[in-house]
């Protein structure tokens, strides 16, 4: 954890001083390594929130975009469990920073503890994220500005987190395997919504900043007018796509009925014009 309690205070871990815990009360000691991040640490094995994962400068740049009173805020559940939440915001939003590999259950039980809750996902671990979304991302359906229809999810995405009931952003910042062609992907995050369209799934691409900015303003990620809007785009470009769907089968049924009345005459006028 990167605070305690010291004499009253919340304090980052500091060499000499002597901390408690806030979730659990005991005494914590400060880790102040050379190359660690520095952390408060419980003595030995002891852990009070089996949910914790050792702290990044991954986690650390990202947790401090927001005030360190929302850093590491405690929540309890309705039976007085209680986690300890990376981020979480006065507007009753939870953000979650995940570094490390992450099994499903873990996932859907923090969804299911964190009413609020969205993902900040790193990929920087596995030298096959970038190459594996970047190959992925031919098929993407680019349905408006910033909004992608996804049709292979399976291939782009870890599958831990296709079911997530919570809107998941990926970080590929710092991904292994950085070229030319991959720096589009790795400057935004790409947001992957809990719904599918017809099988397929939405994919929303953002600004880092614009993120961090909704994220203090916003109780919802991505926010309601956000979400309307993505809706909106996806039903009318479908309306567009039978459209052009039934002209094209129109045409075809058209000339299929020319060539059938005078073959002698008939001949190829070029591809239909859609």
């Amino acid at each position: 954890m990167r605070f305690a309690h010291v004499g009253g205070d919340r304090r980052l871990a500091s060499p000499g001083l002597v901390g408690v815990c806030p979730s659990c009360e005991v005494a914590v000691i400060p880790k102040c390594g050379p190359i660690r991040v520095h952390h408060w640490a419980h003595r030995g094995d002891r852990d009070c929130d089996h949910w914790w994962e050792p702290r990044t400068e991954w986690h650390v740049r990202w947790q401090d975009q927001f005030p360190a009173v929302w850093q590491e805020v405690i929540r309890y559940g309705p039976s007085g469990e209680k986690h300890i939440a990376d981020v979480h915001t006065p507007n009753g939003l939870t953000i979650e920073f995940q570094y490390s590999h992450m099994r499903a259950e873990e996932r859907a039980a923090r969804e299911a503890f964190y009413s609020n809750l969205i993902w900040v996902v790193a990929c920087t671990r596995l030298k096959t994220a970038l190459p594996r979304f970047a190959a992925a991302g031919q098929l993407f359906r680019r349905v408006d500005q910033g909004i992608y229809l996804v049709p292979n999810s399976r291939e782009a995405f870890p599958a831990t987190w296709l079911s997530c009931r919570a809107p998941v952003f990926f970080d590929f910042e710092g991904a292994p395997g950085l070229a030319d062609e991959t720096k589009s992907i790795v400057a935004p995050l790409w947001c992957l919504l809990p719904t599918t369209n017809d099988g397929e799934t939405v994919l929303l691409r953002f600004n880092r900043d614009d993120f961090v900015r909704l994220a203090h303003q916003s109780a919802q990620m991505p926010p309601a007018r956000v979400l309307q809007r993505v809706t909106a785009t996806v039903s009318h470009w479908e309306q567009a796509e039978r459209r052009r769907a039934a002209r094209f089968w129109r045409e075809f049924a058209h000339r299929a009925k020319e060539r059938d009345r005078n073959p002698r005459k008939w001949r190829p006028r070029g591809p239909a014009r859609f």
